[in-house]
């Protein structure tokens, strides 16, 4: 068992022996919202949908998601931008969205659940970032702390809209709870990814990553999401930044949980907890290669175009990006 283990670390520590560079620009024709912090991206049906985790408007308090549709091989038109979220002064101005899920016409839009902390000012006074370092210097902002059922019409039209919130899940779990008061980027609670399969949604989790490099998902029906399991993934000491239901499992970006320079990866998971047990059968998780990017931009969204035998045609979009690099196209082998 612990041989297993230790052969997945090894495997995910030998990321500069695949390296994952783009094949192609995607042209994203119109104006994207937020476009230097795109953080989801999913095929909904023959639209692309793409999410900022930061609002627009005069007071940046309007989560919009943006439905693109094909044009070419590597072409979108923008089609529609649904405003989807309002924030407010009381209860925070954004949702911060973090990923997307599908299930038929369902798009499910989640929130980081997560707190944050101001970064340092190096023109202001040592004593005024000292205080942002207290713990009375971290934030939280229940707008974050949102699951959004949103129900789309044939032509990308909002029909119908519903939420939850998975806050008391997170207070009361004997593996969570320690980690809710604690900022995001601290290894603190931060969700970053979502996924449907076989009825369910799969919550990956940034942070907090574990003794041993264990990285909780959370799995449930929507419709009855008190009733979870947690499983457990081994990133070699990562978080999970996306995550994608495939035919054989979950691909995931992993990436550093803080602002740490550990490079961004893509892995395959088989959806198996990987939580040692007496007579337990451990999951499994293979690294197909390290995701080439450019300076300053973080691969945050991911959304398979097709699969095949061979492997996944991808797109994937990065926070920070210049414009014209918002979104690439990559290959990974099985």
């Amino acid at each position: 068992m612990w041989t297993a283990l230790l052969s997945a670390s090894c495997a995910l520590s030998a990321a500069a022996s695949a390296r994952l560079e783009p094949i192609g620009d995607v042209a994203l024709v119109g104006e994207v919202a937020a476009a230097s912090d795109i953080s989801a991206a999913a095929r909904l049906g023959r639209f692309l949908a793409l999410g900022a985790d930061e609002g627009v408007g005069a007071e940046r308090d309007v989560t919009v998601i943006q439905l693109f549709e094909r044009t070419g091989a590597d072409r979108w038109r923008l089609h529609r931008t649904v405003p989807v979220f309002q924030g407010d002064k009381r209860d925070g101005r954004e949702l911060d969205l973090e990923a997307f899920a599908v299930d038929g016409d369902t798009l499910y839009a989640i929130g980081s659940h997560g707190r944050k902390r101001k970064l340092t000012d190096p023109d202001s006074r040592r004593g005024t970032n000292l205080k942002r370092l207290r713990f009375d210097g971290i934030e939280r902002e229940r707008s974050r702390e949102h699951v959004l059922v949103l129900r789309l019409g044939e032509n990308g039209a909002l029909e119908e809209r519903d939420r939850f919130s998975l806050r008391g899940e997170i207070a009361n779990d004997p593996v969570l709870s320690g980690f809710r008061a604690t900022p995001s980027k601290e290894n603190g609670v931060d969700i970053e990814g979502l996924a449907f399969r076989d009825g369910r949604l799969w919550v990956g989790f940034r942070g907090p990553v574990l003794r041993e490099n264990f990285v909780p998902v959370m799995v449930f029906d929507p419709e009855d999401h008190d009733d979870y399991e947690l499983r457990f993934v081994q990133l070699g000491g990562r978080g999970i930044r996306s995550l994608e239901a495939v035919s054989d499992g979950f691909l995931m970006i992993a990436g550093p949980v803080g602002d740490g320079e550990d490079g961004f990866q893509l892995l395959r998971w088989d959806g198996v907890d990987m939580l040692p047990g007496a007579g337990a059968e451990l999951g499994r998780v293979e690294l197909l290669g390290a995701i080439a990017s450019a300076p300053g931009a973080r691969p945050e969204g991911l959304a398979v175009l097709a699969e095949d035998a061979a492997g996944y045609d991808l797109m994937v979009v990065f926070d920070g990006a210049d414009a014209n690099q918002v979104a690439q196209r990559y290959r990974a082998s099985r």
